[in-house]
Formats: C-alpha cells, sequence, structure tokens
C-alpha cells in the first residue's frame, strides 16, 4: 500500500488545525506546539523532500537506501491518531475553565531550600568528576580556536563515543539536575518578584548551557533553554509579540550554536561563501529522524529481539546501575533500544541514533502501534498544554514538573519515549518523594497537608 505526498500534507494541515482551535492563542511554545515543531521540521519535511527528490541516504555508516512510500504512509496513520488523540482530549465548555491559582511558594521551606543546595552539590559533584576524567579532551574542546576549527565536529563524536556513552550517571548533573534546580528558582523568582533567585538561575543555565555545547550536547543546553522560557510564560503571559520574538531568538541561538558546533566558519577556503556549507550541514541534521524512520520500517518486523513492547523494557533496565544489572542481565541487555539498534546489531555507530517515536511505536507494535500510540500520547500532551494553559497549578514545583515532563513530551517526537522522557520522569519522582513524602511544611500550613497539596 502506498501514499501520496499530497495526502500527508492534507493530513498535517489538518492536525495543525485542531492544535490551533484546541489551543487557541496559546500554541506557539506551548508541549503541544513544540511537538508540532518538532514532528514538521524535523520528521515530516525531511520525509516529503527525500522522497520527492529521491536521492540515497544513510543511517550512520551503513550501506545507502531511499525514503519510500512505506514512510509516507507511517506518517499518515501518525498524523490521524495525533489528530483524534488531540481531539478527544476534555476541554470545559465557554466560561468554565478551571480558575487560575496563583501558585502557592513551595520552595521556601528550610528543608526544600536545603534539598535544593544538596542536589546542586550533587550535581557538582558528578560534572567535576566528570571533567576530570576527560581532562585533556575537553581542554582541546572548549578552546575558543576550536570552535572555528572544521574537525571540530568529527573531534566532538569521537569523544561523544570515547566518554559521553559511558558516564551516564556522570552527566546527571548537567542533563537533568541543574535544569530542574535552575527552574525551581525561576520560578520562584517570578513568584516572590525577587532578582536573587532569577540571578542565580540564570548563572545555572548558563553554566550547563555552556558545558553541554563544549561537549556537542547541543540539542540537551537548548532543552534547557526552552523550558526556562516555558516557566517565564506561566508566570507572565506573553503576548503574540513575546511569542514570536521568543521563537526567532531561539530559532537564531541554535542556527549559531550549530554553525560553531560543526566549525562551519572554516569549512570553506573562501570564507565569504560559506551559505552552501552550512545548509548541507544543516540538512544533514535535520534529516536524520526522516533517515532512521526509513531504517526502522526496513527493518522491522524482520526477526529480532526486539517487538511487541519490548523496546521499552530494555530502555527501563539501561537506567539501572551497572553494578546492579550485571548480577541479573545479560551485557546485550544493558543499553537503550537506538544504541542497541545502531551499535550491537548492526555494528556501527556514527552520531544521532534517536528514533523518532513514530519510528518508535512501529518497532514496538506495528503500524497499529503507530495509530494507538499517537493518540493517546496526542491526547496526554494536549491534557498537559491545557493545564499550562489555565495556569491553576497550586504550587511552584507543579509548574516545574509539569513543564519538565511537558516539554519531554514533545521532544519525544523525534527522541522517543524511552530516551530522555524516562529519565526526567525518574528524576521527577525522585524529587517529588524529597519535596512531599518527608512530611515537609508547606508555608502557612500545617505539615499534614504538604502531603495532600
Amino acid at each position: 500500500m502506498s501514499s501520496s505526498p499530497i495526502l500527508t500534507v492534507a493530513l498535517l494541515l489538518v492536525y495543525a488545525f485542531v492544535l490551533l482551535r484546541r489551543n487557541r492563542g496559546s500554541v506557539l511554545l506551548s508541549p503541544a506546539g513544540i511537538h508540532f515543531a518538532y514532528l514538521t521540521l524535523y520528521v515530516i519535511v525531511p520525509v516529503l523532500i527525500l522522497h520527492e527528490v529521491g536521492a540515497p541516504v544513510r543511517a550512520g555508516r551503513g550501506r545507502p537506501f531511499f525514503i519510500e512510500d512505506s514512510c509516507l504512509l507511517a506518517l499518515d496513520i501518525a498524523l490521524l491518531g495525533l489528530t483524534l488523540g488531540c481531539m478527544l482530549a476534555r476541554k470545559p465548555a465557554e466560561g468554565r475553565a478551571p480558575k487560575q491559582l496563583n501558585p502557592v511558594d513551595d520552595l521556601s521551606a528550610a528543608p526544600r531550600r536545603w534539598t535544593l543546595g544538596f542536589l546542586s552539590g550533587l550535581s557538582l559533584l558528578l560534572t567535576l568528576i566528570f571533567a576530570a576524567k576527560n581532562f585533556e579532551s575537553l581542554a582541546t574542546l572548549v578552546s575558543f580556536s576550536s570552535l572555528f576549527d572544521p574537525d571540530r565536529y568529527s573531534e566532538i563524536q569521537g569523544f561523544k563515543t570515547d566518554a559521553l556513552y559511558g558516564a551516564n550517571y556522570l552527566l546527571q548533573g548537567l542533563n537533568h539536575i541543574i535544569p530542574f534546580v535552575a527552574l525551581f528558582l525561576l520560578a520562584q523568582s517570578y513568584r516572590l518578584r525577587t532578582r536573587r533567585e532569577r540571578a542565580w538561575a540564570i548563572s545555572l543555565i548558563v553554566f550547563d548551557v555552556l558545558i553541554l555545547f563544549a561537549t556537542g550536547a547541543l540539542w540537551v543546553a537548548f532543552a534547557t533553554v526552552l523550558m526556562a522560557v516555558m516557566v517565564r510564560n506561566y508566570f507572565k503571559t506573553p503576548t503574540r509579540k513575546d511569542a514570536v520574538a521568543s521563537v526567532a531568538a531561539l530559532v537564531l541561538l541554535v542556527l549559531v550554536s550549530y554553525a560553531l558546533k560543526r566549525g562551519a566558519t572554516s569549512l570553506e577556503e573562501k570564507p565569504d561563501d560559506q551559505t552552501p556549507a552550512i545548509v548541507g550541514l544543516l540538512g544533514e541534521r535535520f534529516s536524520a529522524g526522516a533517515r532512521q524512520l526509513q531504517f526502522v520500517l526496513d527493518t522491522f518486523p524482520n526477526p529480532a529481539p526486539y517487538e511487541y513492547g519490548l523496546t521499552y523494557l530494555r530502555d527501563g533496565i539501561g537506567m539501572i546501575p551497572s553494578p546492579v544489572k550485571r548480577l541479573f542481565f545479560r551485557e546485550e541487555y544493558w543499553g537503550g533500544y537506538n544504541g542497541y539498534l545502531f551499535y550491537w546489531m548492526y555494528g556501527y555507530f556514527g552520531g544521532t541514533a534517536q528514533i523518532p517515536l513514530i519510528g518508535e511505536f512501529y518497532s514496538n507494535f506495528g503500524s497499529f502501534g503507530v495509530f494507538a500510540g499517537s493518540m493517546v500520547y496526542a491526547y496526554w500532551l494536549q491534557r498537559i498544554s491545557d493545564r499550562l494553559r489555565w495556569r491553576n497549578l497550586r504550587n511552584l514545583s507543579s509548574v516545574v514538573f509539569l513543564v519538565t515532563i511537558g516539554y519531554r513530551m514533545a521532544e519525544a517526537t523525534v527522541e522517543g519515549l524511552g530516551d530522555r522522557l524516562m529519565v526526567s520522569l525518574l528524576w521527577t519522582a525522585i524529587i517529588y518523594v524529597l519535596f512531599f513524602y518527608l512530611d515537609l511544611p508547606l508555608p502557612d500550613r500545617p505539615a499534614s497537608a504538604a502531603i495532600a497539596g
């Protein structure tokens, strides 16, 4: 069965219309809007272009292949599920939207401040250990001259293979703990209108972004900035002009950062003519989702150790500390699904290995999984977007938790549910337990009410 590009574009426009109607006036920089941007720019547009051009593509260092009609069909099924899921999300009748609440500052109590201090110290310690273990490589990567070196990208990819993929727990401070602490402080600064917390939050975000950028983790760093903008928008309703300006600034930040990451300023011998090189690099990066989606469609449902939900089981096993999981699981089950698919099964690793959400659904449950999974995903993503739009969360920590989960779900459009979303959910649960199940009192409320609140 084949599919037409015109049908895919039509279904995308229908989904866009439903999202705009469902999120009237607030779709930009909402989880639903970010998801749509990732889906369109990272998956659908590259699929359509590569399909129509008929150019051969590669996944990693494997043999070349082509984007086929099966890829368009998978997108059509997913768009139908996404549209239906968004429409099924409960919408209150006109005039009955939940009353907006001024969230309680549940972060000022001494035990909460000690908890945030402990998390900050833990993240700093993990980062220092990681830097010490990779001091020589980092010293080269962070030098100013390396930003303009055409070999910078290959050095970063080599560094990732040698260091990053063996240091998941040392990187938790940069990837998850520091962003959580920074967002807590940022939310508190907007709620209490204080400059001290905001200054600390901005300092943590800048530190996090710079270190991650130095190691080549551009998209992880970009996530922290985007979540900070979402927290700000929760407390300060953006005008349309503000939203457009924020989007433009974020796009410019990504383009400039990516050009520097690839050493784009010295890719050409003629410094006055570098546009084709930069465009080519961006095209290769944004086509990764399309290439890997077709790769998965070509691979499954051939006999493999991944079918019928087992990729999520493997992702869960991958989060268990290595000394523990060595006692219970064979080595081939240690990593996440993406790493296993691209390295263990096919013998190579070449840069980005994330499987888009649609491909992840397909490799687990086939075409039905694409439709049903997309529908459930869109339903919960819209519910989260609604809660943030209604601004009816009771305390500051809930704002940060929901912004983080909402963004990670949107990011899962290109990363898959079993990647950073799963780890973010784990850290959300850990911090929630530290905050609310130690019977810590909230301001102006008895301790017994803290858990219920």
